[in-house]
């Protein structure tokens, strides 16, 4: 690939191609970033219906509010971490996915709450983390961020903090 300002690149004649027509091969053959993703909301709803074993509501186009979005997160999506078994499923998935798509980085974000949530150490938490960022390292370059969650007290956010940047688990 030629570098930016010299010419017509490859993946923008793709991207063009891909727009055009419709194509979505081709246009997961365009490399992309995202640089704010959630961790545990980018798998495929397959993955989440799968998990719980029903079908899910399709989630609105757009959500109109940040509550909207939280409501619909907590009624239908968060039974599906139940542990650390289906949360590395939803990992799994959205890391696949994201490959899949063409995605060759991402900042995803980790709420610092999930280990406890899903009863296991921050650590323990890091190992699953890192064992499915190998599976596709090839493809996808991931930097995952520590999400603080707004309502926690700023201590208590600290003391968890600091247990997950010894752990190495996040970057940012």
């Amino acid at each position: 690939m030629k570098q930016p300002g010299g010419g017509d690149p490859a993946w923008r004649r793709e991207l063009r191609r891909g727009l055009e027509s419709g194509d979505r091969q081709a246009l997961a053959r365009v490399p992309k970033t995202d640089l704010h993703c959630h961790g545990l909301l980018s798998a495929p709803l397959a993955t989440y219906e799968s998990l719980l074993g029903y079908p899910l509501p399709l989630p609105p186009v757009r959500f109109g509010s940040f509550q909207r979005f939280a409501d619909y997160i907590a009624a239908n999506l968060l039974a599906t971490m139940s542990g650390p078994d289906s949360v590395r499923a939803i990992v799994r998935a959205a890391l696949q996915r994201m490959a899949g798509d063409g995605i060759v980085y991402a900042e995803m974000s980790f709420d610092l709450l999930v280990p406890e949530f899903i009863g296991i150490q921050i650590e323990a938490f890091g190992e699953l983390l890192a064992e499915e960022l190998s599976r596709v390292a090839g493809r996808l370059t991931v930097a995952p961020e520590i999400g603080i969650a707004r309502g926690l007290p700023a201590s208590e956010a600290e003391r968890r903090l600091r247990r997950w940047l010894a752990s190495g688990v996040g970057r940012s």
